[in-house]
């Protein structure tokens, strides 16, 4: 269960985050001897975060999905823009073994003086798991109680991922929008025509009217009605500075729904949920709010005692 979480945690991380975790990583392997690189405007890093000098060896990660893509132009600008390079590899959380990718093959094969190595989230995890308590605290940023077997792992579901520039979250929702305001307006009409009208019966075909209508429009727009993705909401959470980028936080409730800014205009909707390890439970546990701990995990067999403190990189400790 240890390797599945560790190995969970670090597919779930995106962008900048998981490159942090990685450099904390390389950090407690090679110590001193492994360099960061830092982003320079324009020319970019050189195809590398991090090296070792007295090795030739170069560091490449990436979180972004289009894995073949992305290892061809790392390679090519590392090589391009650093002087005899030996070593090269490719950090990422998005496959699960090198076998995966041909093209791997093709740049050794073409390249055969440079070692290409393709280290995935499942190799560092299984390393992870073999440092002492005190390193596993310094890459994870937080302690880990595996021996007491109380921790879970929100996972988010693949199939309900959904990820959408801000304009799109706008564009879906003009339906929603459109439906509240104009029940609205026909509510205010209805209630002034009330107020200054005596025509008790013209009020009430005007009630029935409204009532008969709402099912119907909800009829032939239930499914734009799905997709609306609340923009206020979006930025009520960046405008409040609860919403940072590269954060996820809970968005709805009632649907366990988290958003996750990946960049300034550009979030992804994610369903979270771990299995309940209660003893003789079964049930899955979901995110809710909590005044005391910001994030609780609670359990739909057992809300009330089968709740788990939930930390920012969504791992659950059972509280009872």
């Amino acid at each position: 269960m240890e390797i599945d979480l560790m190995e969970m945690l670090l597919e779930g991380k995106h962008s900048f985050e998981f490159q942090d975790y990685c450099e904390r990583y390389f950090d407690a392997i090679y110590g001193i001897e492994f360099q960061r690189v830092a982003s320079y405007g324009s020319n970019g890093d050189g195809g590398k975060d991090g090296y070792i000098p007295q090795s030739k060896e170069y560091f490449a990660i990436s979180s972004r999905s289009d894995v073949k893509t992305k290892i061809r132009q790392d390679f090519v600008n590392c090589v391009t823009k650093n002087y005899n390079v030996e070593i090269f590899n490719f950090v990422t959380n998005r496959i699960s073994t090198s076998d995966e990718l041909a093209v791997v093959d093709k740049l050794r094969i073409h390249n055969p003086n440079i070692k290409i190595n393709v280290i995935t989230h499942k190799h560092i995890a299984a390393k992870i798991m073999q440092m002492p308590s005190q390193q596993i605290r310094t890459v994870l940023c937080r302690s880990l109680d595996f021996q007491g077997d109380n921790t879970v792992f929100f996972k988010a579901d693949e199939k309900e991922k959904i990820s959408f520039p801000f304009s799109q979250s706008v564009k879906d929702s003009y339906v929603y929008y459109l439906f509240v305001m104009t029940l609205l307006t026909l509510v205010i009409a209805i209630g002034i025509y009330y107020i200054w009208s005596s025509n008790e019966w013209v009020w009430k075909m005007s009630m029935m009217s409204l009532l008969c209508a709402l099912p119907i429009f909800l009829y032939f727009y239930k499914e734009k009605l799905k997709k609306t993705k609340f923009p206020h909401k979006i930025l009520y959470l960046i405008l409040g500075e609860k919403l940072p980028v590269e954060r996820e936080v809970l968005f709805d409730e009632q649907t366990h729904i988290s958003i996750r800014r990946n960049g300034p205009w550009h979030f992804t909707f994610n369903k979270r949920s771990a299995d309940c390890i209660k003893k003789g439970c079964c049930g899955k546990v979901y995110l809710y709010r909590s005044e005391e701990y910001n994030l609780v995990g609670r359990c739909e067999n057992d809300k009330i005692n089968h709740v788990y403190k939930v930390d920012g990189n969504f791992y659950g400790d059972l509280l009872s």
